[in-house]
């Protein structure tokens, strides 16, 4: 591609902590030299961070330079990007293809159905410029921009159609994707991951795909993450978190999370994932405490010190979901047994549940409760000959309770097998 007019021209010469030295030149349309000049001051400050975080400069050997076309928006040729302008207005977009360079340029894509190590790593550049420049909520801010919540996947089925490829998904989704890594594998080996990918020389200069991103990942973290890319990157959508909690007079605490996007959306059952949960005590102070969630409904339990007034679920946005406090979720019912004497079987169960109730509560009302894993009531009965017929519900998680005379007794959970 190239751009033709009678550009003014200027020029300066970057020379990195390395000892590399390049020139940088720009070309812009008269009217906008000003404008220019100001728009890319901060480029060689940019050009050191992404060289210390992804390995020096692809092209010392040669230079990198900018071009104004006046229309459109950029596109990331390799030494010399071609931009709508180069205003701070558009200083993001000049960090974006800037990021090319590494990936993009340096290392290409195998095949358009991994176009995300592409668009998803410079759209990501971004933000990592962001945190270094403005910290760590400006970074957060602008993950936060990159959500994603429609369908498609990551890995791009349909890539012969050139116009379906640079679709938002493998922008913000892909950024997305990386933000979650760092995440699942830590700070520290998300950077080296990022550097030893960026340097290995079977893919400098040459062309990666998204397995071999994942064996980089894994060889430096030590974690399998097929779990990881079969949802994020070969799957679609997104988690809908529901959670609730309660603690105990022994402040034993007992947190529920519920995997919701089955049931509202029709979305796959169950993501899993590592999930942060903050907890806020009446003191004041708090801490943070990352649980592995790999069932639709699962339950943990904590043992603190002090009153939780507060919960919250992934609070730094790790996760790309959707969340909500639900205080009709049953929670800490594994373990609110006052009387052992009254017997709920079998587990799992087919078509009816028996309930085994002491001689000393004859003639006493006894109430049973059966709740879905969402906390929705789905039965009530009162117990007379000890035995409930299920024979209409759905299969999969239920939580009792039974109650005596209005007073709580016991409570538990069943799974229930077949249709």
């Amino acid at each position: 591609m190239a751009a033709i007019s009678n550009y003014a021209h200027f020029q300066e010469i970057f020379s990195g902590t390395g000892g590399e030295s390049f020139p940088l030149d720009y070309y812009v349309f008269e009217d906008d030299l000003s404008g220019s000049q100001q728009g890319v001051q901060e480029m060689p400050e940019v050009i050191q961070f992404f060289s210390d975080v992804f390995g020096t400069y692809p092209f010392s050997d040669e230079k990198y330079g900018m071009t104004q076309l006046g229309y459109y928006g950029a596109i990331e040729n390799q030494t010399n990007t071609i931009t709508n302008n180069m205003l701070p207005s558009w200083f993001d977009v000049s960090v974006h293809e800037l990021g090319h360079m590494w990936f993009g340029d340096m290392i290409t894509c195998a095949d358009w159905h991994h176009g995300w190590l592409n668009e998803g790593f410079a759209t990501y550049s971004e933000a990592l410029w962001e945190e270094h420049k403005n910290g760590w909520a400006a970074y957060q801010s602008n993950m936060a921009a990159n959500q994603f919540w429609n369908s498609g996947t990551l890995y791009l089925e349909n890539a012969q159609d050139t116009f379906n490829i640079f679709q938002s998904i493998i922008y913000q989704k892909g950024a997305y994707a990386l933000h979650m890594l760092r995440g699942v594998v830590g700070d520290e080996a998300f950077f080296e991951t990022l550097l030893n990918y960026a340097q290995n020389p079977d893919y400098m200069y040459k062309n990666a795909t998204t397995e071999d991103l994942q064996e980089t990942f894994e060889n430096v973290s030590g974690l399998n993450l097929d779990y990881f890319f079969e949802q994020w990157i070969y799957d679609e959508y997104y988690p809908f978190y529901h959670y609730n909690y309660a603690q105990t007079s022994g402040n034993v605490l007992y947190a529920s999370i519920y995997q919701a996007q089955e049931e509202i959306y029709g979305y796959r059952p169950v993501f899993k994932m590592p999930v942060n949960l903050k907890f806020t005590f009446l003191n004041g102070g708090d801490t943070t405490v990352t649980v592995w969630n790999d069932e639709q409904s699962q339950q943990f339990s904590f043992e603190f010190e002090d009153e939780v007034t507060e919960m919250e679920l992934d609070p730094e946005k790790w996760i790309l979901r959707k969340e909500v406090f639900n205080p009709n979720i049953p929670v800490g019912i594994e373990n609110n047994t006052d009387d052992h004497s009254i017997e709920v079987y079998p587990n799992p169960y087919l078509e009816k549940i028996y309930i085994k109730v002491p001689p000393v509560y004859n003639g006493e009302n006894i109430l049973l409760s059966l709740y879905s894993a969402n906390g929705t009531l789905i039965v009530e009965e009162p117990i007379k000959e000890g035995v409930l017929n299920t024979a209409g519900l759905p299969s999969g998680s239920h939580y009792y309770v039974i109650k005596i005379s209005g007073n709580e007794i016991t409570s538990g959970k069943l799974i229930k097998m077949g249709k």
